[in-house]
């Protein structure tokens, strides 16, 4: 199998060229409700669209758990997507033909830059979407006793329902990232075209 250095002209994105410029590395932090650190995972920033900040995560991607105090590699690369207005981030995973294939939600309040990448508090809250190629995304809610047990206000709680209520019309009505619009990002993926 030959890995290319970079992926064939009819898939790559218009943002390519940027990315081939640098590679830029940045820090995506998940904090508990209290704003303690739980995790870092170290990524590559590779560009954004009108909402959301669009980040790599090559395989071993590497996961700093300050809550367990570890640090360990997922075996699969994946895309994190962080939005400017919404109260979620998206870790999208795909297979080696580049279909989609999980989703994690974490559902959280509205992320925030930082000097060295973006921080988002979670919610305790996360819906897990796996793709079928006859039915599409198939949702589950996560994480329900967590979130039942946290000490989160009512409206932190009213918040967290109200963004998985819109992930899941979101993924209803095929809207990005749900959709094929993502699949151009994967252009910035080498390691997906063999």
């Amino acid at each position: 199998l030959l890995v290319h250095d970079r992926p064939p002209a009819s898939v790559r994105s218009p943002l390519i060229a940027a990315r081939e410029r640098e590679t830029l590395e940045r820090t995506l932090s998940n904090t508990s409700p209290g704003g303690a650190r739980r995790y870092d995972l170290p990524s590559c920033y590779v560009g954004s669209d009108e909402r959301y900040e669009v980040f790599w995560r090559p395989a071993p991607a590497p996961v700093i758990h300050h809550t367990k105090g570890t640090r360990f590699l997922l075996q699969h690369s994946e895309m994190m997507l962080v939005p400017r207005d919404r109260e979620h981030v998206v870790a999208m995973s795909f297979d080696e033909a580049g279909t989609p294939a999980e989703a994690y939600v974490n559902i959280n309040l509205r992320p925030r830059p930082t000097s060295d990448g973006w921080q988002w508090e979670d919610l305790e809250l996360d819906v897990k979407l796996v793709y079928d190629p006859r039915h599409g995304w198939v949702p589950s809610i996560l994480d329900l006793d967590e979130f039942e047990q946290a000490t989160l206000s009512n409206d932190l709680r009213r918040t967290a329902i109200a963004e998985v209520e819109r992930i899941l019309e979101d993924v209803r009505e095929g809207a990005f990232p749900f959709d094929s619009r993502v699949l151009p990002w994967l252009g910035f993926a080498p390691e997906l075209f063999r």
